[in-house]
């Protein structure tokens, strides 16, 4: 099991429901997105 899957297995049974979860990678996902492209951005 890697990482994601482990992570999401441990909050189900916290009782997030995937909704939940999904929408809080995709939170995660978008942040590390606008960061990433501000960090090349300083970079150049």
């Amino acid at each position: 099991m890697n990482k994601l899957e482990q992570t999401t297995q441990e909050l189900l049974e916290a009782g997030y429901t995937i909704e939940e979860i999904k929408a809080a990678f995709e939170e995660v996902i978008e942040q590390q997105a606008k960061q990433s492209s501000t960090d090349r951005e300083t970079d150049n």
